[in-house]
Order: C-alpha cells, then structure tokens, then sequence
C-alpha cells in the first residue's frame, strides 16, 4: 500500500492537534488550564508569559514579548 499524505490527511491531523491542545490529553493540562496556572504565579503579567514560554521551549532561553 502507498502512502499518501495529501492536504485531507494533514488537515484532519492538525485539527486532531488543537483540539487536543484545548481540552488537554490525559495527564496534561489543557491549554486554558496551563494559562490559568501561570496567571496565579507571582509577578508581572509579562514575567508570566515569559516563564511560560521559557518552560514550553525546548531549551529555555529569555524570551522578550
């Protein structure tokens, strides 16, 4: 069998992903539920965002919005 990867396939993935990127997967929190987590941290809303993104890095580095 062929392999085949067109635009439907793709879509349909993708769709799967941020679906899931909402309403979380098991053991892992939702993406609201993540925000609302750092929104309770200490610190500017800037900060917040900034350990955020630092954490969702794959190598945490200083991100400056």
């Amino acid at each position: 069998m062929k392999n085949v990867l067109n635009h439907s396939i793709v879509m349909r993935t993708l769709n799967w992903a941020y679906e899931k990127a909402l309403s979380g997967l098991p053991g892992l929190d939702s993406a609201p539920e993540l925000a609302r987590k750092y929104m309770e941290k200490d610190g500017s809303l800037h900060d917040k965002a900034n350990s955020l993104i630092r954490w969702q890095m794959p190598k945490p580095e200083q991100v400056d919005l």
